[in-house]
């Protein structure tokens, strides 16, 4: 189409064709993207109305149109981070953990401070007589008044296992790097647990660069299932186990609970994790007598 939209131009240039014809209506738009470091760019491009419309792609998504890691990557990632303990690997760690088992959004997790971890009350939902007590779950309030910031500024709870409570916890207060920033910080920022190594907050743009070049390592280090890694995907695989357990008791049991776990403004979102799993679930039974059925056993 483009290729079409440039002929018409020469002919319309050339006065080939009259100069008063409106044959489509231009506009000039504002692209935004992010560079190789990680900054983000902005792009003003002239655009037509003729573009021609197509189907989305058919592939089942959770939240954003991404796709969850599998626990086997999950665990791939965090041990990979662990055992090439750089000072930002170390950082980025405790954030994967944070959305890997929180289900948070890195906008919360940059906000989230010491006095926040300090507030956690028990969940009385998850106590069981003669259960063990690091299966309790702990409750942090999240939202407007509470420094966290949540989107659409949904106020809820984040929910925190309490050994993954207790690591965030120790890693704040404790962790070298960490203090070595802290005493760079404003008064202001000193409570962050996350900081940059000028003792300033996390911006978006810090975290795409720390993204960008863990990619990178990766990719060098040859897991490349992990080329086009997203942190919300940590989000998203968080809310996919979930949305799995309570599935075994029923649909609207993983709706109600995984729409609260994750601060879901509106249960159309949690829905999706249901129906990723239900056509997840439907397309590895077809897939495999589909290979039953037209390669036969004895075809590899």
């Amino acid at each position: 189409m483009n290729a079409v939209v440039n002929f018409y131009k020469w002919v319309k240039a050339r006065g080939l064709i009259d100069k008063q014809l409106e044959m489509w209506a231009d506009q000039q738009i504002a692209a935004t993207y992010f560079d190789q470091t990680g900054f983000n760019r902005t792009l003003s491009v002239w655009t037509t109305d003729l573009r021609i419309p197509h189907r989305k792609a058919n592939i089942t998504s959770v939240e954003d149109g991404l796709m969850p890691l599998s626990t086997e990557d999950r665990d791939t990632l965090l041990r990979y981070l662990k055992q090439n303990s750089s000072e930002q690997n170390i950082i980025l760690h405790a954030m994967f953990t944070l959305g890997f088992f929180t289900g948070a959004r890195i906008g919360s997790i940059r906000t989230l401070r010491i006095e926040n971890l300090k507030s956690a009350i028990v969940d009385p939902t998850s106590i069981s007589i003669g259960e063990h007590p690091d299966s309790f779950i702990l409750l942090i309030a999240a939202g407007p008044g509470t420094g966290i910031d949540t989107k659409f500024d949904v106020r809820g709870y984040l929910r925190f296992l309490k050994p993954v409570h207790e690591f965030i916890l120790e890693y704040a207060e404790t962790n070298v790097t960490r203090l070595k920033r802290q005493a760079k910080a404003s008064k202001a920022n000193k409570s962050l647990v996350f900081l940059t190594k000028d003792g300033n907050p996390y911006s978006e743009a810090s975290i795409n660069t720390a993204l960008s070049d863990l990619r990178k390592a990766l990719v060098r280090d040859n897991l490349t299932q992990f080329h086009d890694l997203k942190f919300h995907q940590s989000r998203a695989t968080c809310g996919t186990e979930l949305a799995r357990l309570y599935m075994s008791v029923s649909d609207a049991n993983a709706i109600e609970h995984v729409r609260d776990w994750l601060m879901h403004k509106n249960a159309s979102t949690t829905w999706k994790y249901v129906k990723f799993l239900k056509t997840s679930k439907t397309a590895r039974k077809v897939n495999k007598e589909f290979t039953n059925q037209f390669l036969g056993p004895n075809f590899f």
